[in-house]
């Protein structure tokens, strides 16, 4: 071959398998040759071998590794990495010079190297200069290393070692004497003595993995699984060995990732799998656990550790489990004793799929009440009902029952006749809870009357509920029913008869002020009931109500004289609307100059020129002066004749605009109907109408703006064209 004289004088040599050439028919060889202290970069093709750059070295090279453009060089005093193509070098540590070995020198990564450092330690070290990973200390004087990923394979005199990468453990020994090469070739570890070339055969990794976790060396051993159905049984089997160890975490981890049977761990908890379930554990046995009592104790407990681990089980699989019902059983089953806040809502999840009949008697023999109502709430509300009811009266004991407002809640779910049925439990517990029962949010007056009718029924037991019903129905369902505002009324009068002093007032308000507001009351039955009480101002708009005016400002007037409240009535009553107001005040006006008792003239004198001057803005001024006597004086009233003159005047400007508005309106709306009318109708003996199809030979011609024609009794809309569909919005 060409060029092979390049390779006399060669004290080491190495193979570049990261080369950066750009020819991929060649191969890259570095060799240093020992007279010159020079390294020279070589390239192999078919033909020749060629020398691509060279570079100096201070001292002879006694052996090296090559990787990219990285050559790791120990010399005769210390170990160097050069840069082949920016032709710098990177000093690394000096060799041990009391050993008596040749430097081992192996590339292990992307520029990274395992090279024989002091103590006969293997240290790796990167191209930068520093280490990658700790050292190891080999167990004897390794003449050959060789590296196949993860492991490290020494080669002594009398002993073969393998080490890993990932902790720098020895990991198996082999006994081989007088060995003087090592090396991986195609798949195969060969051994080299001075007379024969061994191969060394490997052992399966299910054999090693299964005597590995013998050994109790899981981490090793689940390392070897590889990602098939026998990986899956050592990953399983390492899975229950954490947990007899009690190292909950990676028991976890290990079930999940062999795609455990999650029957098999439930097996291992008491009372867990359904008395009904057939399932048998895998054979051969996956571990030597007789139940989860014989395990390591720690600070987490077993049931801690089967939450998380049906819970990522479930979360992974969802429903597409096998034994779904009896995993999502279990999980009820187990949090009731780790985290009970929990089982209402995993019970009440739509994807929870569960052995009803199972818990029924879980439930019951742990006297969990509660949560036995809320697994038969789906399927039979009454039984639920008929619980939670039980709970309430005492017969009964459960902590984690929410109470009444919760049991308030979910009969209000239910069909009318369970309302029925259960109501009076939660309105003796709760009156205003349970009259929330029957405040149906879409309450429809016409459809629901006698749901209704029962309701108050019902409620009559209850005053106090009863009354937050009919103000549900009428103050905020605005109901027009007449006898629910009566009722209402009713009830406030109650308790207002019925009620202390300081709590008189407040009830008397609420009466008032739904007196005031309603439109639907019987007034005249519910004056009968105040005959007999001193709610004088409710009486007084009552008799408003019925058109007795002069009546109500007489009770306030003369019976309460409270005048103040007088001239409230007149604007409650008249709902701000300025023709009513000025009859009401009118009327307070004439019964102020006419006193029924001549000792009070003189004071109703001055409420009627306070009256007069205070709300002139509001009365008809030129009533009011017709009925002032002739000894008042005029200056006492100034103030309400300036307003009284003022609103004429703006009245009269007023009328004035809007009749010459109405006025503008006429002669624009005569303009149009001129404009309209003034060109001339042509009917020829061929034109007909356009809706009857008949000629116009009698009964006259209607005629739209745009021009179509037809029989003024054909017309059906004087602003829709039959013909077109155009819409014409003039209004004569």
């Amino acid at each position: 071959m060409a060029g092979s004289n390049k390779l006399k004088g060669v004290s080491a040599v190495c193979i570049n398998n990261n080369p950066v050439m750009d020819n991929p028919f060649s191969v890259e060889v570095c060799v240093a040759k020992k007279k010159q202290c020079q390294l020279a970069l070589l390239s192999l093709t078919e033909d020749k071998l060629s020398v691509s750059k060279t570079r100096e070295c201070s001292h002879p090279v006694l052996a090296m590794a090559m990787d990219g453009v990285y050559v790791c060089a120990a010399l005769t005093t210390q170990y160097i990495v050069y840069n082949m193509e920016n032709m710098t070098d990177t000093e690394l540590f000096p060799l041990d010079p009391q050993s008596e070995l040749l430097p081992t020198i192996t590339k292990v990564d992307r520029e990274e190297f395992l090279v024989l450092g002091p103590g006969n330690l293997g240290m790796f070290v990167k191209a930068t200069g520093i280490a990658g990973r700790p050292p190891i200390q080999w167990s004897t004087n390794f003449s050959n290393i060789i590296y196949t990923h993860p492991y490290i394979i020494g080669q002594g005199s009398e002993l073969v070692a393998v080490y890993s990468i990932r902790d720098q453990v020895l990991k198996q020994g082999l006994g081989y004497s007088g060995g003087r090469f090592v090396g991986f070739f195609d798949g195969n570890i060969l051994l080299a003595s001075s007379n024969n070339i061994d191969c060394v055969a490997p052992v399966p990794w299910e054999q090693q993995a299964s005597s590995l976790l013998e050994s109790g060396q899981v981490e090793e051993a689940v390392l070897l699984a590889k990602d098939t159905e026998e990986g899956n049984r050592v990953r399983q089997k390492a899975g229950f060995m954490y947990l007899k160890d009690g190292n909950f975490m990676k028991a976890e981890e290990m079930l999940l990732k062999g795609r455990t049977d999650v029957r098999e761990v439930l097996s291992l908890f008491p009372g867990m799998l359904p008395v009904r379930s057939k399932f048998v554990r895998s054979i051969p046995p996956l571990h030597t656990i007789p139940d989860i009592t014989s395990i390591k104790q720690t600070e987490i407990s077993p049931n801690q550790f089967l939450v998380s681990y049906l819970q990522s089980v479930i979360n992974i699989e969802g429903n597409s489990l096998d034994s779904c019902a009896e995993v999502h059983t279990a999980m009820v089953k187990v949090l009731c004793d780790v985290s009970p806040t929990e089982v209402v809502v995993f019970l009440k999840d739509e994807n929870t799929v569960l052995d009803e009949e199972d818990l029924v008697e879980f439930f019951t023999s742990k006297s969990l009440h509660h949560f036995l109502a809320t697994l038969l709430w789906k399927n039979n509300a009454e039984s639920a009902l008929k619980i939670w009811s039980q709970i309430i009266t005492g017969e009964l004991s459960d902590e984690y029952f929410p109470g009444v407002e919760f049991f308030s809640r979910q009969l209000s779910l239910c069909p009318e006749d369970l309302v029925y049925q259960y109501c009076d439990i939660a309105l003796q517990k709760d009156t205003t809870m349970g009259a929330k029962l029957f405040m149906k949010p879409q309450l429809d007056f016409e459809s629901d009357n006698q749901y209704i009718d029962n309701a108050l029924n019902i409620l009559s037991k209850y005053p106090e509920a009863r009354i937050s019903f009919l103000e549900f129905l009428v103050l905020e369902r605005n109901s027009e029913v007449e006898k629910h505002h009566t009722q209402l009324a009713m009830a406030f009068i109650s308790k207002v008869k019925t009620a202390s002093e300081s709590q008189s007032q407040c009830q008397s308000q609420n009466l008032s002020k739904l007196i005031l507001t309603s439109k639907h009351l019987n007034a005249k039955f519910l004056l009968q009931n105040l005959k007999d009480t001193d709610l004088n101002y409710e009486k007084a708009i009552l008799h408003g109500k019925l058109g007795e005016h002069e009546r109500a400002l007489d009770i306030l007037v003369n019976k309460l004289k409270d005048y103040q409240l007088a001239e409230n009535y007149c604007y409650d009553i008249s709902a701000n609307q300025a023709e009513s107001k000025a009859k009401l005040l009118f009327l307070l006006l004439n019964i102020y100059m006419n006193p029924t008792s001549q000792l009070e003239k003189d004071k109703f004198t001055t409420l009627a020129v306070d009256l007069i001057n205070n709300r002139a803005e509001d009365l008809n001024g030129s009533k009011v002066i017709s009925i002032l006597p002739e000894t008042w004086n005029i200056s006492i009233i100034l103030p309400a004749l300036r307003k009284f003159s003022r609103n004429l005047i703006h009245t009269q400007r007023m009328t004035k605009i809007t009749k010459h508005l109405y006025k503008g309106e006429n002669i624009q709306l005569h303009n149009k109907y001129v404009n309209t009318t003034k060109d001339p109708i042509f009917v020829m003996p061929n034109n007909y109408c356009v809706v009857c199809q008949k000629p116009f030979s009698t009964g006259g011609v209607a005629r739209y703006p745009n021009g179509v024609m037809l029989h003024p009794d054909c017309v059906k809309d004087a602003q829709v064209c039959p013909l077109t569909g155009e819409v014409f919005r003039i209004k004569l």
